[in-house]
């Protein structure tokens, strides 16, 4: 879908404001169509929980506006910082250590067991742009139910989560950038002494 930067500003604006009130988003990805909320909002990320039917051992990645918002809610060593220029803004996740003050102002299934959090910064435009508006880091896991399949256009999205989205009492959006190209997953990596240590293979292969 070709689209002009008056559509695009609308689009964002209205997404964010669903986001700023504690509703959910579906929205584009480099990689797919992605669901999102708020990642300190503690009720709009159960709800993303309760939309896709995930089992909340299993923790949401998070979209990072640049660096500097990384920065303030996670530790990161020189490696993982060099690790970040080399490659964002793209599909490459990276798990690092919360800070310790920050644990509780990012809500449950955000944070995994061992205190870490999955981060990237995104390389597709209008989910940057959704970062950038809500200031805060936002919920990236995808717009399907769990286990299903990606969903690469809104109609997929709505045949998957349609009904979940519709039952639903809060606010949500389904920003619609048209079909998206089919790729995978984003590769998901940690740093263990020293060593890139590939937890998930995806679009990016360092």
């Amino acid at each position: 879908m070709s689209m002009s930067m008056v559509q695009k500003n609308f689009l964002t604006t209205q997404a964010v404001d669903v986001l700023k009130k504690g509703g959910v988003t579906v929205y584009p990805t480099e990689t797919a169509y992605g669901l999102g909320a708020d990642a300190t909002n503690h009720r709009a990320v159960e709800r993303i929980f309760k939309i896709k039917g995930r089992a909340h051992a299993k923790s949401v990645l998070l979209l990072m506006k640049d660096v500097a918002m990384v920065k303030r809610y996670a530790l990161v060593s020189a490696e993982e910082l060099s690790l970040m220029k080399k490659f964002w803004p793209c599909a490459l996740t990276i798990v690092l250590r919360v800070k310790p003050e920050m644990r509780s102002k990012l809500a449950q299934g955000v944070v995994a067991k061992d205190g870490s959090i999955a981060v990237r910064v995104s390389s597709n435009t209008h989910a940057h742009a959704l970062v950038k508006g809500l200031g805060k880091p936002l919920v990236s896991t995808s717009a399907n139910r769990a286990g299903g399949a990606n969903t690469y256009s809104v109609a997929g999205v709505k045949k998957q989560l349609g009904a979940s989205l519709r039952a639903t009492s809060f606010p949500y959006y389904i920003y619609d950038a048209g079909i998206l190209p089919r790729r995978k997953v984003s590769t998901i990596v940690r740093l263990y002494k020293g060593r890139v240590e590939v937890l998930r293979q995806g679009e990016i292969i360092l």
